[in-house]
């Protein structure tokens, strides 16, 4: 992401067949170029409808057995049958439908995590291409506000907002109140990035991830310099990127540039 990135804004109705149809892009070029593909997919509700155009559309555009999909994010202690779990939920909305060739996910079983989550990050080798949702407070991935650029995999705790977005019940966030990453030193090392983001509750942390200095305050503005970096958000998402009028919602995709102004969200999270 450059200092001022171009971003294309789409009704909510058409970014997920675009979405979709960059994500089977680049994997195709990955496959063609190497034989392989690695995923690194977010789980929730933001790619959900990105998912499904995937599995609709893309089922045999190329082969899904050579693509390998490396779980970003985790829940501490939630395996793949556990319905609050985000293995559980790429099983059913990704992996098997597309019937993927391999699937890595957080092993929650083992003892003492740190040398399982330096295997596990050791074992992601180089992602062909992540597809990132932005958290409300800013966090990409499990890395929040606070997070380093040169973090590594590894188990945190998750922030009170996190929780509030993510669970409607107390005992849900009770639960999951840790969580397990891949580091910002791994997702920037990313061949290419696809950054999702929906809805008016995410137009705080866009506007600093896109136009503010990069900070630990907001990890997904240390997204900027990733190469091939693409942006979509709905016009609610982008409403304080850019002035509303450079906004137009359509079918269509519009570019639009930020601009540098003084930050309102430097504390943000």
């Amino acid at each position: 992401m450059s200092s001022s990135p171009v971003i294309e804004v789409l009704d909510e109705a058409a970014l997920p067949a675009r979405a979709a149809g960059m994500i089977a892009s680049k994997l195709r070029e990955a496959i063609d170029e190497n034989g392989t593909a690695v995923l690194a997919p977010s789980a929730g509700r933001t790619p959900t409808q990105t998912y499904r155009a995937l599995c609709v559309t893309h089922a045999n555009s190329l082969d899904w057995r050579r693509v390998h999909v490396v779980q970003m994010d985790e829940y501490r202690g939630l395996g793949p049958d556990d319905p609050l779990s985000f293995a559980h939920y790429l099983l059913a909305e990704l992996v098997q439908p597309l019937h993927v060739g391999g699937f890595a996910h957080f092993n929650n079983q083992a003892g003492t995590l740190i040398r399982p989550l330096e295997s596990y990050e050791r074992s992601a080798g180089t992602i062909d291409l992540v597809v990132h949702g932005i958290g409300r407070n800013g966090h990409v991935g499990f890395n929040e506000p606070g997070s380093p650029i040169g973090s590594g995999c590894r188990s945190v705790r998750l922030a009170a907002s996190t929780l509030q977005a993510n669970f409607a019940t107390e005992a849900e966030r009770c639960r999951c109140r840790e969580g397990l990453t891949l580091g910002l030193r791994t997702l920037r090392a990313a061949r290419n990035s696809l950054l999702l983001a929906i809805g008016i509750e995410k137009a705080a942390a866009m506007r600093h991830a896109c136009s503010s200095p990069p900070s630990n305050n907001c990890p997904a503005s240390r997204l900027r310099g990733c190469r091939n970096l693409v942006i979509l958000a709905d016009p609610a998402a982008a409403s304080l990127i850019a002035p509303r009028e450079q906004i137009r919602s359509g079918r269509g995709a519009t570019p639009v540039r930020s601009r540098h102004r003084p930050d309102p969200l430097a504390g943000l999270g």
